[in-house]
Parts: structure tokens; sequence; C-alpha cells
């Protein structure tokens, strides 16, 4: 009897411990991160529409309204505002819907893609700018792709707009569908490209740095015009609009946001000579591969020193197979500003926390550490949450730019009400009747931190 009264008291207790650590990381945590930025902040609120934003957004927000399985990206099976609130019942429909039909209403297989026309994929697309503040500060984006064409498609279509420009990396493994499917979204759109030569893109190996620097290399002599660079795969969706994303790239005002897990322990320093004469030692650190960082930072690693330093730690992950390359590569660019004069690099030495110095780039659960949250889906795949239905209310709370991952076909109304909010967000962004957002994070959230501030400038870019 007491062994059973014991093996209760410890079941509730480790209940009320998961629990606490959910509202910790999910609520209190993004609200402590936000509790200095004012929601008053006048330059991120919705602002007076310009004549040409009002001309420019007319026929676009006509094809938004059409996204998706019902106008507007609408899920027209659940209410998904139901579910980012954490209505219970409505979970148990969802979860329940989902286990009856795994796909989404709007399931295309890759051959529909392939088979479509130019003018039928330039219907799925915003093919107007629409806005000036878009239109003066271009991005570039490479995406990284394999399988599910009407997945990735979700996310290209979110992204894409005229003014930025892309790079469409797909992997040798993919199939001949999805790959005629990449292909003719490219051949019909001039700011896109396919990378090559095309990786087969394993995690731990090379092909997963050789990819994003293959995008990086078509991505700078395709335009002069982009001044950031992002990297994404096609399993994640944007918590920003695109129209936010602009605002919060420029607010970075040049820095780089590159994580920094601190310098690999074990590997030894690589000697460098400083422009000035000074012998000076380059650090290998420890990072994500997730990125957003500046054309200077771009043109920098793929330098001839930016190949050297590839070449380099070749070398050091023959020897040491722990060492990811795509995790330590832009982290070691980034992080030794000291003898790497990098664009955008960071000066101020710290490490990536959940407050002085936090990782924008992604929303991702790695089940563990810093970047360790509830996984209320409960599928793991090689140690990162596939995001479902149950984890939605913590995404209104976020303040990162976007989130890894989701599977199209796993607690489908997870993916399908991001797209249904990511598209409302878009329709409030330009002032459209009926339309606003669940959650907004002041610009000046951004621009705060003291990596945005003491940077390495473009002026002491080294080529």
């Amino acid at each position: 009897m007491r062994c059973s009264l014991r093996r209760m008291y410890l079941l509730i207790a480790m209940a009320v411990a998961l629990l606490l650590l959910y509202f910790y990381k999910s609520r209190w945590l993004p609200n402590k991160l936000q509790e200095s930025a004012s929601y008053q902040d006048a330059s991120v609120q919705q602002d007076e529409l310009s004549e040409y934003d009002k001309l420019a957004s007319l026929d676009a927000i006509d094809k938004l309204r059409q996204s998706g399985d019902s106008p507007a990206g609408r899920v027209s099976e659940v209410s998904c505002a139901k579910l980012f609130a954490g209505n219970v019942i409505e979970q148990n429909r969802a979860l329940s819907l989902s286990r009856t039909q795994p796909e989404p209403l709007d399931y295309r297989p890759d051959a529909f893609f392939a088979a479509a026309s130019c003018q039928q994929v330039k219907q799925r697309l915003v093919m107007e700018t629409l806005s000036k503040e878009e239109a003066s500060f271009p991005l570039a984006f490479s995406i990284l792709m394999f399988k599910d064409f009407y997945q990735a498609e979700k996310l290209f279509r979110a992204v894409y707009r005229p003014e930025h420009f892309y790079c469409l990396h797909v992997d040798v493994k993919s199939s001949n569908d999805f790959s005629r499917a990449a292909s003719l979204y490219a051949s019909c759109l001039d700011n896109v490209i396919l990378a090559s030569p095309r990786q087969n893109v394993q995690w731990g190996f090379f092909s997963v740095l050789e990819a994003d620097l293959a995008c990086m290399r078509q991505l700078l002599a395709l335009s002069d015009k982009w001044r950031y660079f992002i990297n994404l795969t096609g399993q994640e969706f944007p918590l920003r609009t695109m129209r936010e994303l602009v605002r919060i790239v420029r607010g970075l005002n040049g820095a780089n946001n590159v994580e920094n897990a601190g310098v690999r322990p074990g590997l030894e320093p690589v000697p460098v000579q400083l422009p000035d004469g000074r012998s000076g030692f380059i650090r290998w650190y420890k990072g994500s591969v997730h990125v957003t960082v500046t054309r200077g930072f771009v043109q920098f690693a793929v330098s001839e020193t930016g190949r050297k330093i590839c070449d380099r730690l070749k070398k050091v992950q023959l020897r040491y197979r722990r060492v990811i390359p795509d995790e330590t590569f832009f982290a070691t660019l980034n992080h030794n500003s000291d003898v790497l004069p990098v664009p955008g690099g960071d000066r101020t030495g710290l490490l990536t926390d959940n407050s002085r110095h936090p990782f924008l780039n992604r929303y991702k659960n790695w089940m563990f550490g810093l970047f360790g949250y509830p996984c209320f889906s409960n599928k793991i795949v090689r140690q990162i949450c596939i995001w479902g239905v149950q984890d939605l209310p913590a995404m209104n709370r976020r303040f990162e730019l976007f989130v890894n991952k989701f599977y199209y076909n796993y607690q489908r109304f997870g993916l399908q009400c991001m797209e249904e909010r990511f598209w409302n967000h878009t329709l409030a962004d330009y002032g459209v009747r009926g339309y606003e957002k669940l959650h907004e994070i002041p610009l000046s959230f951004y621009t705060k931190f003291e990596f945005v501030r003491n940077h390495v400038s473009e002026l002491n870019r080294v080529s």
C-alpha cells in the first residue's frame, strides 16, 4: 500500500514539474524577453498605407484571399483560432480528424506541380510588390528541398515576393517529379534559380554546407541588389509576415544573427597573419546552420579566405567526426571578429542565451538544453520535435523568424493553421478589414540587443 502511494505521489510530482516547465518555456520566458519592449512602439504599429501601397496591394490581396483550401488560407475543418488558444475540445477534434484523414484536403502529389504551366505557377504566388518599404530592402533566400513538394511549395509561396531572390537546392535523392516541379518554378520566375551542383545532403557531413555555399555563390551572381541572406529548409514555415521580416532584418543594422554556443573544446586554433603584421588565431566555434547574415558575410564566406577556412575545416572533420561542418563554419566566421573582420560579425563575445543574445532565426525544439521545450505532439525525429496541434499555442508567443519543423501529414492542422495564421497576419499588415494579428512583437524588441550595436561594419570588410 505504501509503495503504491509513493508511486502515485511520484507521478503527480513529475506531472506538476512538466507542467511548470511548459509554462516557463512557452509562456513566461517569451514574455520576459519582451518585457523591455513597449507595445506602443510606433515604428512597428500598423502605419497608414501610402497611395503606392494601396494601389500595389489591390490585385495581390485578391490572390492572398485564394491561398490554401479556402479563402485567405482559412482552414475549413477546424477552428484554428481555438487551436491557437489551446482549446482542448478543438484539439481533440483536430487530432481525431487527422487520424481519419492524414492528408490535407488540398493535397497534391509532386506530379501535379511538375505538370503546371507558368501561368498556373504565378497564379499561386504574390506577383506584385506590396509596399515601398519591402521594395527598398531585397533579401536573398536559399531553400534546401528534398521531398513533398506540396509542403515545400507552401513555404515558398509564403516567402516569395518579386523583389526578393531565391535559390532552390534540390537533393539528388529527390524524385523526378519533385525535381521537375522545382525546375518549373525556377524557369517561370526570373528571381529564382536552381542550385548547382546538386548535393546528396546528409546531416553531419559537408553536403549541407556545400548546398548553402552553392546557393550563396549563385545568388551573388544573380543580383547585386539584395542586402541579407537567410537559409531555409522545405519543412519550415514563417512565424513573421514578409513585411515584418523585412522590418526586423533592416533593424539589425548590418549585424548578423548567428548562434554562438562557444568555442569547440579540443580543437587546435588556426594561426593566421593579420593585415597589420600581428599573428592571431582562428578559434573553431559551435553554432547553428540557420543564419541571417549580410551580403558582406556571404561574400566573405565564398571568398578565397573563406574557401581556405572551409578546406581547413574539412581536415578537422576528418580527424574529429563529432564536428558538424555547417554548425561550425558560419559560427567560426561570425565570432572571430578580432582576427576575421567579417561584415556583420559579432564583437560582443556573448554566448547565445534567452535574454542578452537570443537566437532569432529559428524556433526549433532540440528537446534539451537551451533549445529544449515541451513537445506535445510526442513525435521526435533525430532529436527534433515535429510540431503538432497541441504545440500551436506556444507559436503565438515566439519571437523567432521561422519555425522548424512540421510534417504536412502528421497532425496536419499544425501546418495548416500556421499557414492560415501567416496569411491572415499578412492581410492585416495591409489594413484589410476583418483581419487582425493574434500577436505582434514590436520592432524595438529586435533592435535592443548589444550584437545589433556592436558588430563589424562593412567598412572593415576583408576580401
